[in-house]
Formats: C-alpha cells, structure tokens, sequence
C-alpha cells in the first residue's frame, strides 16, 4: 500500500487523535523530568567593571529591602523570600549589597541538573530580576544549594599569577604584601605573595614600516603572584564567590588601600594546600 494512499485516508478525527497522543507524550516528557523544590541562593550586587552598568545600587534601594521580605513571582505569588541582606558601604551614595533568599517555588530540571524560578535559570553568574516587597532587585547568582551556606568543603585556596597591564607608577608601587582583600565576614580572600613590576611594552611602527616593540617611559605592567579563596561548585571555581577564575579571565578587586581593575587579567593557575 503506497503510504501516501494511508495518510489520505485518515480522517480529521485520526489527525485529532494524534495531536493529543503526541502532546500527551511531550507535556508527560516535561512535567516528569521537573520537580518542585525548596532551596537557598545567594546573590550580589556590587561594582562590576564589565557590566553594562557597572554601578552597584544607592544606598535607598538596599536599605529598602529587609530580612523577611517576600519575593514575589510574575504572576504575583510569592516564591521566596529574604533570609538576610548585607549592606557594606561602596563610596558616595552607593552601597554593594548580598542577599540570601529561600525559594519555595524552585523547578528543578533533571535533565540539565539545575533550578530555575520561572524563566530564569538559577546558575552561578546569571543575572537574577526579582520583586522583593515594592523593590524591583537586579542581582547576580552567587550560590544555588539545598543548604543556607555553602558546605565548608566547597571552599580552597588557588594561587593565581595575574597581569595588570598599563597603568601608572604611583598604583604599580601599592602592589606588595600588605595588599589584602577581607570579605564581609572578615575573611582574607586575596592575598598578594609577589609582585614584578617592569615597563609597559608597545608597538611602534618605524619610518621604513616595521613594527618594532618600545618601553614606554611611564606606564608599567604589574605581574603579580596572589593567594586567593575561592569557592568551587560544578567543577568551576569562583572567587568572591561569583567570579569565574579561569585562565584569560578579567579579575577585579579593592584593599583599604589600593585597587586591581581595568585590564587586569588571570595568565596562570595554581592550586595549594589547605
């Protein structure tokens, strides 16, 4: 029997028949492969060099927000709410700012292994819009996990050689041991071991059309070895808990007396002992 015979012949009702079977099918392949859960994230809002808006919030947006506030979903349910927020000073009227949340109304998908609230996907480093109270919140995923903190074997030391290229002698000169970076706990998270400092190279076309490489006379590049915390889950380690450090990767970080920024970047990893 030809096949194209057989379809003719089936009738409206048959096509009906197999609309439902196959979205039968499809919507029993999603529904199984998801179940609800209950779990805590963190999130952060802080300056990022490579945001569009690098700026973290003013100081009234995060003092909106309180222990206890309820997360709302966009039909208006609620889905989580606020554990606690931590609030640290920035500079003018600008504040960085973490929150820890539980979510009552997680998705987690088997199939990918991970959780979403809605649309979104709950990863490390994704951006995260929320609706807490009257406050509409943008915040970066810093932890996702079935406890309130990460377990303490999540947590190891890395030392990193980064380059800070082109910048001047007066900030080249901060770079020693007593640059150290303390999270909001008080905890050393990053810690300068090394430092080599030498003159910033560039390229220089000559009058006959080479390139040829020049020191320059006033910028330097720092090469610098640091010892870090960091926070490893999923196989990716993560400094100040939602930084990838990877090898290219930009880094970004301020003591009390200096900073690490612009083009600073990580050219080598090494792992230590605890």
């Amino acid at each position: 029997m030809d096949s194209r015979g057989a379809v003719k012949r089936l009738t409206p009702i048959d096509f009906l028949v197999i609309v439902i079977i196959v979205s039968f099918i499809v919507v029993s392949f999603v529904y199984f492969s998801r179940k609800k859960a209950t779990i805590y994230i963190h999130t952060v809002n802080e300056f990022q060099e490579f945001r569009e808006d690098p700026m973290p919030p003013f100081f009234w947006l995060s003092n909106s927000i309180r222990k206890g506030d309820v997360v709302y979903g966009v039909g208006g349910e609620k889905v989580a709410e606020v554990v606690s927020i931590d609030n640290t000073e920035w500079g003018g009227q600008r504040r960085s700012s973490r929150l820890k949340l539980k979510i009552s109304k997680a998705l987690y998908d088997k199939r990918t292994r991970q959780y979403r609230i809605g649309d979104t996907s709950l990863q490390v480093g994704n951006k995260l819009v929320l609706n807490i109270g009257t406050t509409h919140y943008e915040g970066v995923v810093a932890y996702v996990g079935e406890t309130l903190d990460p377990p303490a074997d999540q947590y190891k030391y890395l030392k990193l050689t980064i380059k800070v290229p082109e910048i001047g002698p007066w900030l080249a000169v901060t770079y020693d041991e007593s640059f150290v970076v303390k999270n909001s706990e008080g905890k050393e998270i990053f810690n300068i071991i090394e430092s080599k400092i030498i003159p910033t190279e560039k390229s220089v076309e000559t009058e006959d059309g080479r390139i040829v490489r020049s020191k320059d006379p006033y910028f330097k590049d720092a090469i610098i070895d640091v010892l870090v915390r960091v926070r490893c889950q999923e196989n990716i380690c993560y400094f100040n808990e939602f930084r990838p450090v990877k090898v290219g990767e930009y880094i970004w970080t301020q003591s009390e007396k200096s900073i690490i920024s612009g083009d600073a970047r990580i050219i080598d990893i090494e792992e230590v002992d605890n």
